[in-house]
């Protein structure tokens, strides 16, 4: 019964996320925005790393929402980043295939690092690693998103 009312209460998190994220990044810089979520579901997702197996679920439960939140929010805002880009709009299609191709890579390969991990790491460490992992690649993200963010501003 919690793992469903957990589970609920993520997927409730879409619509939250990702109009949030769209509202704050229209009067906030979009990148700059996009850099803190990112930074912001790293720590989150490295502070499921580090809780014991036995936590309560009133503390596990509000990371688990912000990373949803943030995963949702994250999801939400960064298609507005490719106005930033300079895309002619005559190869638009074909810049949103490749983003597409890697933005929505980890949906495929994820469940299968985190299931090797898991296997080789039983338990707690191999999910502590998976879950660090993933927050190092939010932080290379978030710095991907500064670094944007400074090559619009000097356009």
């Amino acid at each position: 019964m919690t793992v469903g009312t957990i589970t609920v209460a993520k997927l409730w998190m879409r619509p939250i996320g990702a109009i949030g994220a769209g509202f704050v990044g229209d009067y906030l810089n979009r990148e700059r925005v996009l850099a803190a979520l990112l930074v912001l579901g790293s720590f989150a997702l490295a502070t499921l790393a580090v809780l014991p197996p036995d936590a309560a679920t009133t503390l596990l439960l509000p990371i688990v929402l912000i990373v949803g939140l943030v995963t949702y929010a994250v999801r939400g805002i960064y298609w507005a980043t490719l106005e930033s880009c300079d895309v002619p709009d005559r190869v638009k299609g074909l810049a949103i295939g490749a983003i597409s191709l890697i933005g929505y890579a980890p949906d495929i390969y994820l469940p299968l690092i985190r299931g090797a991990l898991v296997d080789r790491l039983p338990g707690q460490a191999g999910y502590s690693l998976y879950f660090l992992g993933v927050a190092a690649f939010g932080l290379v993200g978030a710095v991907a998103a500064r670094r944007l963010a400074r090559i619009a501003a000097n356009r």
